[in-house]
């Protein structure tokens, strides 16, 4: 799935993001603030069968961001 934003929220969130990381925020409550303020889903763990097996290099299911599901997030 995929989220579309406008260059604008964007900008808004980098601006965030940065402002909260200054001001000695964790990866938790950053999470979670955009979430609630931008509606942008957090990612999670991906349990894909490969991430079990060290002899394959690639997952179906979190391909290409390895490790990770969620929405990808376009600036439109």
């Amino acid at each position: 799935m995929t989220t579309k934003i406008s260059r604008t929220m964007a900008a808004d969130i980098i601006d965030y993001v940065r402002t909260r990381l200054a001001e000695g925020a964790d990866a938790a409550t950053i999470t979670r603030c955009l979430d609630r303020q931008f509606d942008i889903a957090p990612l999670t763990a991906c349990s894909g069968e490969a991430h079990g097996n060290h002899n394959i290099d690639n997952c179906g299911v979190c391909a290409p961001r390895w490790g990770f599901v969620g929405d990808k997030v376009v600036v439109r």
